[in-house]
């Protein structure tokens, strides 16, 4: 784990810990690293869920696109029915059900 990162753990900082993770996953997959994007997305969303944060939550989601790359299509619509559920409770309603139906249509 980086030094800032574990930092942040232990000074409690949750909410931060999982936007970074977040963002850090972004980078990840971004340089086709799918495998590392996806346990920081998967920690990502276990603080935002642990939160109960909405946005979290929601950006925390990038594990969708790299679950389709690497052939994990169970998985990866498993996410978009999480984010539905997201979506349902009300966060960004046009832009979640895109992202959902995106996730879908990479299992097609």
């Amino acid at each position: 784990m980086a030094p800032s990162l574990e930092k942040i753990r232990q000074a409690g900082e949750k909410y931060i810990e999982s936007y970074v993770r977040q963002r850090l996953a972004a980078v990840y997959l971004s340089s086709g690293n799918t495998a590392m994007a996806l346990e920081q997305c998967r920690k990502a969303a276990a603080i935002a869920r642990e939160l109960d944060d909405l946005y979290l939550l929601r950006v925390s989601f990038c594990a969708g696109p790299g679950l389709f790359a690497i052939g994990q299509v169970r998985e990866a619509e498993a996410v978009a029915a999480e984010l539905e559920a997201v979506n349902a409770r009300g966060m960004r309603k046009d832009v979640d059900i895109r992202i959902c139906d995106h996730l879908r249509a990479g299992s097609s």
